[in-house]
């Protein structure tokens, strides 16, 4: 899953979720509950966080920690600029 990366961000990356049904009940829609679920077990709800993924219909309350990669393009250059934006903005 790193390989997309560059060097820079890659050593940012903690983690990815699970592709079951971990995550929280409603209000929160599946992958933002997914998400929110990581940052509870791996005790970093209180840490910056920027989630990339394609799913932008499945967020509602955490929209402003996503950044919308395409479904079938993945990470591309528009994906990977706006991602590095934000961790030089969220996680420094």
């Amino acid at each position: 899953m790193l390989k997309p990366f560059s060097s820079d961000i890659r050593a940012r990356i903690l983690g990815a979720t699970p592709h079951s049904g971990f995550g929280l009940p409603p209000p929160y829609k599946k992958r933002e509950g997914e998400i929110l679920a990581w940052l509870q077990v791996h005790d970093a709800v209180d840490e910056p966080w920027v989630a990339l993924d394609d799913a932008y219909w499945q967020f509602d309350c955490c929209k402003d920690h996503l950044v919308v990669c395409g479904s079938f393009t993945g990470l591309d250059d528009k994906a990977s600029a706006e991602l590095r934006v934000r961790f030089e903005g969220v996680c420094q």
